[in-house]
């Protein structure tokens, strides 16, 4: 077996924590990535049983382990210049529905062509917030005909159900009227 190199050392590392791999492979956080790799494969290939995890990962065991170290990482790697250039396609959409009210002629867009050409460039990358911020408002304008769909890893999924759960992204509302509020 072996790993597929689009998994970074802070991937690997994550592996280890989440399926307590501490025990054979010490210092993880200290080694790199090539190191890592390669007592990583050792591990897995002597192994039999691992505890289930379906929080971060969408994994049973040990095989499905191993065959999601050997597929591409789901998780995009972008370079600076790249994200940068996706994190300014996700400002102009967010532009086109806050500030220019879902009106086409105060954008830099000429077509809703061009528009949903940057959407769907961008839902690819939803695992950052600006992009599933973009996607979201822009899913709210009544002249868009289909959905775009945000495309988010599983891990980042899970992450976002827990925040609902655990009422991280809830927020107050008030009707008209007075209110005492204190806080313990």
């Amino acid at each position: 077996m072996t790993i597929h190199k689009s998994h970074t050392r802070k991937d690997l590392v994550e592996v280890c924590d989440v399926f307590e791999f501490h025990e054979v492979i010490e210092n993880a956080n200290d080694l790199n990535k090539d190191t890592l790799k390669g007592l990583l494969d050792l591990h897995l290939r002597t192994i039999e049983k691992i505890k289930e995890d379906k929080f971060y990962f969408d994994i049973s065991d040990v095989n499905d382990l191993r065959e999601y170290l050997k597929k591409p990482s789901p998780k995009q790697v972008l370079s600076v210049k790249q994200k940068d250039l996706i994190l300014d396609k996700s400002k102009k959409i967010i532009n086109y529905c806050r500030t220019c009210g879902y009106c086409l002629r105060a954008t830099t867009y000429d077509t809703m062509e061009e528009l949903l050409e940057d959407a769907m460039i961008i839902r690819k990358y939803c695992d950052i917030p600006t992009c599933r911020r973009a996607i979201k408002l822009l899913n709210k304008d009544t002249k868009l005909k289909n959905k775009v769909n945000p495309i988010i890893t599983y891990r980042m999924q899970q992450r976002l159900d827990k925040k609902m759960k655990d009422g991280a992204l809830s927020g107050m509302t008030s009707n008209v009227g007075n209110y005492i509020l204190s806080f313990d």
